[in-house]
């Protein structure tokens, strides 16, 4: 299938403390820079299963920017649909606990700002023409509600964080699928459980909801039926990613025409198979 993602590619500097962290303090560790980005990570992720994948994402000419670019042709997206952007790359800082944990992190996404409503315009023929268009709350608010209001084929969401996901809330009602965790689907909903949340946002209008639980898996739900699936196996890794990997098969099974536990089932497999190989590492 051939797939439109619009949304952040950046650097991603992740830092990882084997030993208790300290705040306010100098903490031994490891410290590692890998291309990141919620929509570079799920064409990526798409990539890797087979698809054709066109990242619309901000490419500057600065040197994270043009290793960013190398590493796309590297693991197959495309980029024939990127905006070239004048100033520095995104990038992500991260650090994670001695169990895996995102313990904080900052992000500089200042670039996405080029993909406006206009700029989106100029590529709504190409969405149009793709299986499915996979889109994340980095983008404003104005260019979420514009690719919504006039995309034709399936639109799949990730929520990215309780501080960016209420931009999709007036989005909602053109959503066929939405990948929140519990605290965006609770900013999003104004529910209290992961079901309560849930159908609050079918009630919304998406099509279908799955919430990521962490460690317990996930709850999916739509208009027909919902339920919990859980992991059969908890890693002790990073499960940075991991979040990214569940979205795109989601996005898989949804331009497919699946049920939400379909889509969630195949999402949880990947995600599974990502952190099995990293634990190996």
């Amino acid at each position: 299938m051939k797939f439109a993602v619009i949304g952040a590619m950046n650097m991603d500097v992740t830092g990882w403390c084997p030993n208790v962290f300290r705040l306010h303090d100098s903490n031994p560790g490891y410290v590692r820079f890998t291309p990141g980005g919620v929509g570079r990570n799920v064409a990526a992720a798409l990539a890797a299963l087979g698809h054709s994948v066109y990242l619309i994402a901000p490419i500057t000419r600065d040197i994270p920017g043009q290793a960013l670019a190398a590493d796309c042709a590297r693991v197959g997206i495309e980029l024939s649909h990127a905006r070239y952007h004048d100033g520095s790359a995104p990038c992500y800082m991260a650090l994670h606990t001695p169990d895996g944990d995102m313990l904080g992190a900052v992000n500089d996404m200042g670039a996405l700002l080029s993909l406006t409503p206009a700029a989106i315009s100029e590529e709504l023929g190409f969405i149009n023409s793709c299986e499915a268009c996979v889109c994340e709350a980095n983008l404003t608010e104005e260019a979420l509600n514009y690719l919504c209001k006039n995309v034709s084929v399936p639109v799949i969401a990730d929520a990215v964080s309780v501080y960016k996901c209420n931009r999709l809330s007036k989005a909602l009602w053109r959503l066929d699928a939405l990948k929140p965790n519990l605290a965006e689907a609770k900013a999003l909903s104004q529910g209290s459980t992961p079901e309560e949340c849930a159908q609050m946002l079918l009630d919304a209008g998406v099509k279908r909801v799955v919430i990521s639980l962490g460690a317990d898996g996930v709850y999916a739900a739509d208009k027909n039926a919902g339920g919990y699936i859980k992991p059969t196996k908890v890693f002790s890794c990073s499960t940075n990613g991991a979040g990214d990997v569940l979205a795109a098969g989601i996005a898989v099974k949804c331009a497919q025409g699946e049920d939400a536990l379909k889509c969630a089932a195949y999402g949880m497999q990947l995600s599974r198979q990502l952190l099995e190989e990293r634990s190996k590492n």
